[in-house]
């Protein structure tokens, strides 16, 4: 794997962009996920009402690939929660970026952000006649939002 020369950028969206190439480039299934996934697919999320600033950079990978995972993040500059990962490595990593004072969370093998996907509690039809649901939050307040079921 070759050594990343430069630190995380201070732009969440940038670096996740950064982290995305890396991975691509050392042939690494590493996906960003969560809010810097949508802004970096979704040019529209740059808009108001859907424009917010971002915290943290999410991933996710395959923990088979937790080694070379660890490895690329370390030659990021990211510096590894040692024993977080030795206690829940299996499901997931945690690493910190000093310079900006923000950490990255690894999910392996399974994504839990603040949502849960897959909790349906109401079923309906989408503009298009596509089954559609609402999802119950996981978080602390009781906002639902609409995610598309397949057809």
């Amino acid at each position: 794997m070759t050594t990343m020369v430069a630190p995380p950028h201070a732009d969440p969206v940038t670096e996740g962009a950064r982290i995305a190439q890396a991975a691509e480039d050392a042939e690494l299934e590493l996906r960003v996920v969560g809010g810097v996934a949508v802004a970096l697919r979704c040019a529209s999320s740059a808009s108001p009402p859907l424009s917010r600033t971002y915290k943290d950079v999410d991933v996710a990978g395959r923990a088979a690939d937790r080694v070379r995972i660890t490895a690329l993040l370390t030659d990021a500059g990211y510096l590894a929660d040692e024993q977080f990962n030795a206690l829940n490595g299996a499901r997931r990593l945690l690493f910190y970026d000093i310079p900006n004072q923000r950490r990255l969370d690894v999910f392996l093998d399974r994504v839990e952000l603040c949502r849960e996907v897959g909790h349906w509690r109401q079923e309906a039809r989408d503009s298009v006649g596509r089954r559609s649901a609402t999802t119950r939050s996981s978080c602390s307040s009781s906002v639902a939002s609409t995610c598309p079921l397949p057809a």
